[in-house]
């Protein structure tokens, strides 16, 4: 598929939209200072990206922590 444009929304699935509404490429003093037990990374740096989900389905409530498989593609995580 081919990638949506920063903040656009688009379709997930069939039941999910989904935009990227911030990303921060080297976040790592942010998810330093977010918990005193996150360490510093072993090689790179930490990204952070907020998303918004909007659940499209008619029927019933979704969860996106349920309903979505995530996964990181990279060289390092």
């Amino acid at each position: 598929a081919a990638p949506l444009p920063f903040g656009q929304s688009g379709a997930l699935n069939k039941d999910w939209t989904l935009a990227v509404t911030r990303f921060v490429p080297d976040a790592t003093a942010e998810v330093r200072a977010a918990n005193q037990f996150n360490p510093a990374p072993s090689k790179g740096q930490y990204a952070v990206a907020d998303v918004s989900m909007t659940y499209t389905s008619g029927s019933g409530e979704g969860d996106p922590s349920f309903d979505i498989k995530w996964v990181l593609v990279g060289g390092d995580h």
